[in-house]
């Protein structure tokens, strides 16, 4: 039976821009049926008590990594990207315009998307829409009657209700076989679950600048990528322990996370294992979550940021289950490495020791870190990028050989 992907959008998100350019092409790829599916993000966002300028409360350093990672996305997909000043733009007699329109919409869908994001065109404006819609052979006046209506305005309510009713949180929002994946990055994803092949490459060449992996244990995505760094990374990568509580309090203390939102924070879990799966990398969600990480990661620095400790370390707790806040546990994962669990616990517990931690995590975040796994890739000791998450590596080894793309 032939596959379908559906694939709900709102203009007002840059990353739904993105993928939209490419959604229809992969689908065909895959013999899949595709499905678009309007909804208003902002009624998304009122459900769930998201605020509304989401990018404004998530920090600056976030912020600013996630317009470079669209600028990198426009780049490597060669589409043409400007942000607009008046971001965020209301949408919803646009979308109202595409129902009314009725299907297929992608003929509309590009325009719109296209108006918001490439020319800056406020698409709330009645005159704009209805310029949008002449040009592209749409009776204008008649549309816009129509996507006042009732009718209409009920539909887009419904789909919008849909969508919440089945766990979307963001746009854009992916389904295949009833399955959600987040965001245009997870596109690839989709495309590897429908064809059956990794689509991911494995680098065999030199890297032409070493790495460095920011990192706390108590990130299950940390977790992952520690395990894939050799296939994307070889040796060639210098391990920076930091505490991602001390981070988070420092970047943005009242930053909107995950945890604030019950939707997002069910995927995440679900993303998590479903990442995990396709490395190839075993895990067991551990009973005491978050973990407290001061602990373990004094004694890794101790340890000179040891790379088999910091494997065992981190499969002790991701993988056993173990609360490697205990300095029993400590002692026992660092005697298994053949290393002095005894002294480097004492040493880890000293003021020297915390003082380290917080120096080495304040420097984290002087760099711009905000979250973990980030990996940053330096041309220079003037010139770095920083990528965020597990589901970056790929681009951080293209940028560490080379690909001013994604750097």
């Amino acid at each position: 039976m032939r596959p379908t992907i559906e694939y709900w959008f709102d203009f007002s998100c840059p990353f739904a821009y993105l993928g939209s350019a490419v959604v229809e092409e992969m689908a065909a790829r895959v013999n899949a049926k595709l499905l678009l599916k309007p909804m208003l993000l902002g009624g998304i966002f009122r459900a769930l008590a998201v605020p509304q300028n989401l990018a404004a409360s998530v920090g600056v350093s976030k912020a600013r990594h996630n317009l470079n990672d669209m600028h990198r996305y426009a780049r490597l997909w060669d589409l043409p990207f400007v942000m607009p000043a008046n971001h965020p733009i209301r949408t919803v007699n646009a979308l109202r315009a595409v129902l009314a329109a009725g299907e297929p919409y992608n003929t509309l869908m590009h325009a719109f998307f296209r108006a918001y994001w490439v020319d800056s065109v406020d698409v709330s404006s009645d005159e704009n829409i209805a310029r949008i819609l002449t040009e592209k052979g749409y009776d204008a006046t008649a549309i816009l009657a129509k996507s006042q209506t009732r009718e209409v305005k009920s539909h887009l309510r419904q789909l919008t209700d849909t969508a919440l009713s089945k766990g979307v949180f963001g746009a854009p929002g992916i389904f295949v076989d009833g399955e959600l994946y987040w965001g245009q990055d997870r596109i690839k994803a989709v495309e590897s679950y429908l064809s059956g092949k990794e689509l991911e490459n494995t680098y065999t060449d030199k890297l032409q600048t070493p790495i460095e992996f920011y990192f706390d244990y108590s990130s299950p995505f940390a977790y992952l990528a520690f395990h894939r760094l050799r296939r994307f990374f070889g040796d060639a990568v210098i391990f920076r322990p930091m505490f991602l509580g001390g981070v988070w309090k420092a970047v943005n203390p009242r930053a909107f996370s995950a945890s604030d939102n019950p939707a997002k924070y069910n995927y995440m879990g679900h993303d998590f294992r479903r990442q995990a799966a396709a490395a190839g990398v075993q895990q067991t969600w551990p009973s005491v979550f978050p973990a407290r990480t001061a602990l373990p990661l004094r004694v890794t620095l101790q340890a000179n940021s040891d790379r088999g400790l910091i494997e065992s370390i981190f499969e002790a707790y991701w993988l056993h289950g173990k609360d490697i806040s205990l300095p029993e546990t400590m002692k026992e994962i660092c005697d298994i490495r053949n290393l002095d669990g005894k002294a480097l616990v004492e040493k880890a517990q000293s003021d020297c020791a915390k003082k380290r931690l917080r120096e080495v995590t304040q420097i984290a975040i002087d760099r711009g870190v905000f979250g973990a796994p980030t990996v940053i890739v330096s041309r220079d000791k003037d010139e770095s990028s920083l990528y965020w998450g597990n589901d970056r590596l790929w681009m951080a080894a293209r940028a560490a050989r080379g690909d001013s793309r994604v750097f």
